[in-house]
């Protein structure tokens, strides 16, 4: 029920858009009629997400990843948690070609864009990237990322130069994201983490995480890139814990 109604806020919101497109850039009487109509309509908010994946679920979800094989899952996992990724920021996503944006990774028709590449991280460990959501360019010293430091150093002493980071290892490509979202939730299943909980807490549970451990609401919001502080607030958990 609640993937449900999310869903549907996010269809309704494209709607809106192409709506809007539709009256303001085609001049289309029909999509003006629409777009008057949707802004009279009123839906109701979907329930807010109290779930959280902890340290150890992650270090769990790791360990489980590398004995299946799924290494880049791993890896990904610990960026996403420590580093307060969104999950589209870390494994990037598959546009069609005709879409805005260069790529150097194209397949059937589509290109990759958007995830993180080797070359943003520098000989210093320190990771550049502009974030998909608000285009907000941000700068993480790895060496702080401890579970991020354990994955790469399955590397050996020298990192990939160029490249997606995180690459399926059965193709060679990056992941799509219905086939990443399939194989994470096989890999917490396996760990015995509930369905409740899915990929996307690893953001809340970095944040609640830092929250928890003292430190200031200021600095999580400006590491997890939000506008506003009751942004960060909302994605930290346990509030009647600190209450």
């Amino acid at each position: 029920q609640e993937r449900g109604a999310t869903m549907a806020r996010s269809l309704l919101r494209m709607l809106r858009t192409l709506f809007t497109f539709g009256f303001t850039d085609l001049e289309n009487k029909e999509c003006e009629r629409l777009c008057n109509v949707m802004s009279k309509l009123r839906f109701p908010m979907p329930p807010k997400r109290n779930s959280v994946i902890t340290a150890d679920q992650v270090i769990a979800i790791r360990a489980k990843a590398h004995e299946m094989g799924h290494h880049s899952i791993a890896l990904a996992n610990a960026l996403q948690f420590e580093c307060l990724f969104r999950q589209k920021d870390v494994i990037g996503e598959w546009v069609p070609d005709g879409e805005p944006g260069l790529s150097a990774v194209s397949y059937a028709g589509k290109k990759w864009l958007r995830g993180i590449r080797w070359n943003e991280i520098d000989d210093k460990l320190i990771l550049r990237h502009t974030t998909s959501k608000r285009q907000k360019d941000i700068e993480i010293n790895l060496h702080l990322a401890p579970m991020v430091m354990e994955e790469l150093a399955r590397f050996g002493d020298t990192l990939p130069s160029s490249g997606p980071m995180i690459v399926r290892e059965s193709t060679g490509r990056p992941w799509r994201t219905v086939d990443y979202r399939v194989k994470w939730r096989e890999i917490a299943r396996a760990c015995g983490i509930p369905d409740s909980v899915k990929n996307m807490d690893n953001r809340a549970g970095g944040i609640t995480e830092a929250s928890n451990a003292g430190v200031p609401l200021e600095h999580i919001r400006h590491a997890a890139t939000h506008s506003d502080i009751q942004t960060t607030q909302g994605y930290s958990r346990d509030g009647a814990e600190k209450t």
